[in-house]
Parts: C-alpha cells; sequence; structure tokens
C-alpha cells in the first residue's frame, strides 16, 4: 500500500562505517520514491551521508543526537527539525543496551517509526542492501535494481588506471601485504598504470608494508567519501579487500575485484554493473593464492 505523498520530512538514521551505508543508499532512494514531495533528512556522519545526493543533515556524532541514548531525550532544535517528520526509519542493532532508551526517543520524535537491524539474521542467504530495505517492504513497491548508485554531478573520464586498496578495518579482512607487493610488480610489468589507495588505516600500519608496496606507486589518500567516489571513478580497476572503497568504487560504476576472507560475499559484496570476488579457501585470507587473484585480474582486464 503506497502511503499518501505529503511534504513534511522523512527521515533516515543509519550509523556505521562508510560501506554500511553505501549499502544504505537504496533504502534512501526509495524513501525519495516513497515520499517525493518531502524532504529527506540523513542522520550519520556528514562527510558519509553526503554520498546520498541532495539532503538535510544531522551530524550523528554531535551533542543533540548523543542525548536521543540518554533519559534526557531529544532537544529543542532536534524536535523542531522533526517538527513534520512524517515517516522516521532507524538501523538499530538489537539487544544493544542502548536500544530501548534510544528507541523510545526515536519514537517521540516521530510516532510512525521503522525500525531496521544493520546485521545479518541467522542463516541468511540475501545481501544485506535486501534486509536493510525491510522497514519498508509493507509500504512500496521496492525497485527492482538494489544496486547502490553514488550521482556525481559530473563523471570524470575513465583513465588506464588500476587503484589497490592493501587495507581494511581488521586484519582477518585483509590479504597479506606482501601479495599485494607481488602484484603491484605483477601489474608494473605488464605496462599498468596502478595507484595504491592509502587511508589512515594503512597509515597506522605503513610498518607492516613491505617498502616496494609503498614506494613503487603514487600514494592517494582523498580527504572525504565524497573525493574518494571522484577519484575511484575515474579508474579502470579497484582491487581490494572487503571494505567500504569497494562499495564505493562498484557504486560510481569502476569495475572491482573483491578479496574476501572471512565474511559471506553472498551478503557483502559490492554490487556494481562489473563486479568480481575472490574467495579465500577456508576464509582464510593468508591462504588466497597470488595466481588466483591474477587470473581474476585478467579476467577483468581482458
Amino acid at each position: 500500500m503506497m502511503l499518501p505523498d505529503c511534504k513534511g520530512s522523512v527521515v533516515l538514521v543509519r550509523g556505521g562505517a562508510l560501506g554500511d551505508f553505501v549499502l544504505t543508499l537504496p533504502l534512501a532512494q526509495s524513501l525519495r520514491d516513497l515520499r517525493p514531495a518531502a524532504r529527506l533528512v540523513l542522520v550519520g556522519d556528514p562527510t558519509t551521508t553526503r554520498l546520498a545526493g541532495e539532503a538535510q543533515r544531522i551530524d550523528a556524532t554531535g551533542a543533540d543526537w548523543a542525548r536521543m541514548f540518554t533519559p534526557a531525550g531529544p532537544s529543542v532544535s532536534l524536535r523542531e527539525i522533526f517538527a513534520d517528520c512524517q515517516l522516521l526509519v532507524a538501523s538499530v542493532p538489537r539487544g544493544t543496551q542502548a536500544s530501548e532508551v534510544y528507541l523510545r526517543n526515536l519514537r517521540s520524535l516521530c510516532g510512525n517509526l521503522r525500525i531496521g537491524d544493520p546485521l545479518p539474521e541467522t542463516g541468511q542467504t540475501r545481501h544485506m542492501v535486501e534486509r536493510l530495505l525491510d522497514p519498508l517492504r509493507k509500504d512500496c513497491v521496492l525497485p527492482s535494481c538494489l544496486r547502490p548508485s553514488i550521482q556525481l554531478p559530473s563523471v570524470p573520464p575513465r583513465e588506464h588506471l588500476i587503484v589497490l586498496h592493501p587495507g581494511s578495518g581488521g586484519r582477518s579482512k585483509c590479504w597479506p601485504p606482501a601479495q599485494f607487493a607481488a602484484l603491484l610488480t605483477y601489474l608494473h610489468d605488464r605496462g599498468q598504470r596502478t595507484e595504491i589507495l592509502w587511508g589512515p588505516a594503512e597509515e597506522a600500519r605503513r610498518h607492516e608494508f613491505p617498502p616496494s608496496l609503498s614506494d613503487s606507486a603514487v600514494l592517494r589518500a582523498p580527504f572525504t567519501p565524497w573525493a574518494l567516489a571522484h577519484y575511484l571513478a575515474s579508474a579502470r580497476l579497484y582491487i581490494g579487500n572487503d571494505t567500504g572503497p569497494g562499495h564505493v568504487a562498484a557504486a560510481v560504476g569502476c569495475p572491482t575485484i573483491s578479496l574476501f576472507g572471512p565474511t559471506d560475499p553472498k551478503l557483502w559484496r559490492p554490487l556494481g554493473p562489473s563486479g568480481h570476488v575472490v574467495q579465500a579457501p577456508d576464509g582464510d585470507l593468508a591462504s588466497l593464492s597470488l595466481s588466483q587473484v591474477i587470473d581474476a585480474v585478467d579476467i577483468a582486464l581482458g
């Protein structure tokens, strides 16, 4: 059943890391489609929520939103912003210690509250993009294309550039640095222009990476997710671990090769127009051979 269209606002509350938000982009677009005349309000990291396009933004790390997890409840300024809220969708993990107080405060801002769990359910086989859309399933026909999309105001020309991203938030999700260095050598030997995506996680672990990895290629460190999206939109191919930039690359249409270890690619793989997953045997990336990755690269470049 379609909800009647009206003015006012619809709100999406989504925390989490960069990749988590990219997977929420179809939900944000579905909210726009459901209430096209309403103002979209996004609560999260403002540098990340910018990837969803035009919207009013509330910083989830600010003092006003911090009150939402306490008995003090919403501030006056938050109540003013939510005064015309018609629908509030929030991603809240079930069973967290703060959830009871938090949910009560959310409901006080908008009676029409829909909760979605951002964590997989037991035995889940569908992609997380589909799970994140659950709060709207009874209200509208969901889009047939579930691929997250980042709309850039201008699309940079595609260059003959391969981007390697050797890091991730967790070591168990990282292919060994020496293997990335060997892959870089393979690409250079074949005349492929290659750059290294180098963020805070990689800089903090610089001593773990072979000098050949950081010394023989240009290191790129876009300062914001928006700058990262522009950079990856110009690349010919992105190769990296299961991490946020891979989802950004897919969402701007860059072909991707994602190296998966302990996480399930059926749930978490980047959804792009040309995405390839290389799964490590037994979920252990240390056992993923260079030849397996090279085979995927050759196919992608073929």
